[in-house]
């Protein structure tokens, strides 16, 4: 697919990436020929059936792997490895348990040092994100959420250009969630952070998303691309929307379709998605 014509600046831009495992003998491809682009400043959502190969892109946009075809370009130039430009936000918790939250917040300005007004900055974020009360605790003195707010307090310090998410909110229970979503709401509204997020929740993507990318199943490539238009600031009341409701059935309709390509291929993971849709089609029927 060609890229998206979006009107802001490119910041990343992805080119008929391919990227396969394994010898000639025991080849498997992850991602086949995948072309978008992510806008500066904007925060675009990247969302696929279950086990398409999402972590695979932000590994590759990361710098962490290299693609076996085609090329990734940050500000014009490709990308050769990590920098603290792009930085990624796992799944799994990073934080270092034998550090306070404080002293994890300030790992990166320590390292890199000649940052003065580090300790503040760190504080303010704290606060940004309602840990500036637990500054002094462990990681395992506080909850999922608040472990999710202190990573992101983590990034962010270290200002990087662009923001990588890979289903930070995954395993959180629904009010931990929602709690979590709306700070990331605040944080990235009127910041400029050019953001990539990875979520399987449709309802979260739309929350969320100026641009989203669609996948199809694996090998995962660029299915399609959404402008979400709903406006700035954004709150759970956008659920109540008629646009809401048309990108939510738009959306749903090209993933089914996806899940059963992906199902019909032997994929356990896409049945839910096929169950939850034809669940929800039987109950809009009567």
């Amino acid at each position: 697919m060609a890229h998206p014509d979006w009107s802001g600046e490119r910041e990343i831009v992805l080119e008929a990436v391919t990227k396969t495992y394994g010898d000639e003998f025991d080849a498997k491809t992850v991602v086949s020929e995948c072309s978008f682009a992510l806008e500066k400043g904007k925060f675009t959502v990247l969302i696929g059936p279950s086990g398409c190969g999402k972590t695979t892109l932000i590994n590759l946009i990361a710098g962490y792997e290299r693609p076996t075809a085609g090329k990734i370009t940050f500000e014009g130039k490709e990308i050769a490895g990590p920098t603290r430009d792009r930085l990624v936000v796992f799944q799994e918790t990073a934080l270092f348990p034998w550090m306070t939250i404080f002293q994890n917040v300030m790992y990166g300005p320590s390292v890199q040092q000649g940052r003065p007004d580090a300790k503040e900055e760190a504080m303010a974020l704290l606060a940004k994100v309602g840990l500036q009360d637990f500054h002094d605790k462990y990681p395992n003195q506080l909850s999922g959420g608040m472990q999710r707010r202190a990573e992101l307090a983590r990034a962010l310090i270290n200002k990087p250009r662009v923001l990588l998410m890979d289903e930070p909110l995954r395993g959180l229970d629904a009010m931990t969630r929602q709690l979590m979503q709306e700070y990331i709401l605040k944080l990235f509204e009127g910041s400029g952070q050019t953001i990539l997020f990875v979520t399987t929740e449709i309802d979260e993507a739309i929350l969320l998303a100026d641009n989203m990318i669609l996948l199809s199943s694996s090998p995962a490539s660029a299915k399609e691309l959404i402008r979400v238009d709903l406006p700035r600031p954004r709150t759970e009341a956008v659920f109540d929307t008629p646009r809401y409701a048309e990108l939510k059935s738009h959306i749903l309709s090209i993933l089914y379709g996806e899940a059963l390509q992906a199902f019909a291929s032997g994929s356990r993971a896409a049945a839910d998605l096929i169950e939850a849709f034809e669940a929800r089609r039987k109950t809009g029927a009567e």
